[in-house]
């Protein structure tokens, strides 16, 4: 951008010099400061430098902005960029987000399965529970539990076969 700007400062420049040095040549560079135009040729050339100084200081200026410009426009650019990468981004963490809250849901689901067999083997079971142990009916127990104490008696009498 700044070629662009310099070639044009430079291009009006030198143009402008040419037809001021030819202007002023006219006017008064002949003739020992009598110009074809009748004038003072030293004050034409005098206005003639002002006048070139004034266009080249507004071309410059011209240059200079239309290098702001160009950079704002990168600028601005640029900025959109990075907003499209950050909805981007904010779009794959939404996804994540979702597939991890519907884990946790399943998650939940399995864990309420989980209680519902729990209790219903507890049912089944007819048991107390006593942190440490578990206390259950004999007449749920299968096969029958044997007594602790029984009635057996060693054989004192002989057999009938015998």
């Amino acid at each position: 951008m700044a070629e662009y700007a310099s070639k044009g400062v430079a291009g009006s420049g030198l143009g402008l010099g040419i037809a001021g040095t030819a202007l002023g040549l006219l006017n008064g560079g002949f003739f020992n400061g009598f110009g074809c135009f009748g004038g003072n040729g030293a004050a034409a050339m005098a206005g003639q430098g002002a006048y070139q100084a004034a266009l080249s200081e507004k071309d410059a200026k011209i240059g200079q902005l239309k290098a702001e410009k160009y950079a704002d426009s990168v600028g601005i650019n640029t900025f959109k960029e990075c907003l499209v990468a950050m909805d981007k981004r904010f779009d794959e963490n939404r996804a994540r987000i979702g597939a991890l809250e519907r884990l946790v849901a399943e998650g939940a689901v399995r864990e309420e399965a989980m209680r519902g067999e729990i209790r219903l083997l507890r049912c089944q079971m007819q048991g107390t529970y006593v942190p440490g142990k578990l206390i259950m009916p004999q007449d749920s127990i299968c096969p029958p539990v044997m007594p602790r104490y029984n009635s057996w008696e060693a054989p004192t009498t002989p057999s009938p076969n015998a």
